[in-house]
């Protein structure tokens, strides 16, 4: 299991690396995208773990984010990450720069709710 530590060293070397690709290649904002969503994944690990729980599965994650209520309001930025990172991955789709700006507006989003509880 991961310790909040190394979750949120994850998280910021994951949004570290998607600041630093080269938007102007065709499949660099869908990379970023894929970052910036993995980023997603290891601040939301950090706050479980800080609560003693650990979600290995992404259902499972997707459900206990819904379900709890200090970081519930998440869910809808979480979402649009998680799906915008699957089209990126398995879906004929390149995004554009200006889309990937928009997925990290929702990445500062759950940073904001979750970094004062961490």
């Amino acid at each position: 299991m991961l310790t909040k530590q190394v979750h949120l060293q994850k998280a910021t070397e994951n949004e570290f690396l998607a600041s630093k690709l080269d938007l102007t290649i065709p499949s660099a904002p869908n990379w970023a995208i894929i970052m910036v969503f993995y980023a997603a994944v290891h601040y939301v690990g950090a706050y479980f773990f800080t609560r003693g729980k650990n979600y290995r599965l992404h259902i499972d994650r997707d459900s206990a984010i819904q379900r709890d209520i200090q970081i519930g309001t998440i869910w809808r930025s979480y979402q649009r990450l998680k799906d915008s990172s699957e089209n990126a991955r398995y879906e004929d789709v390149f995004f554009t720069p200006n889309q990937y700006q928009l997925m990290l507006s929702n990445l500062h989003a759950i940073k904001g709710v979750i970094t004062p509880l961490v």
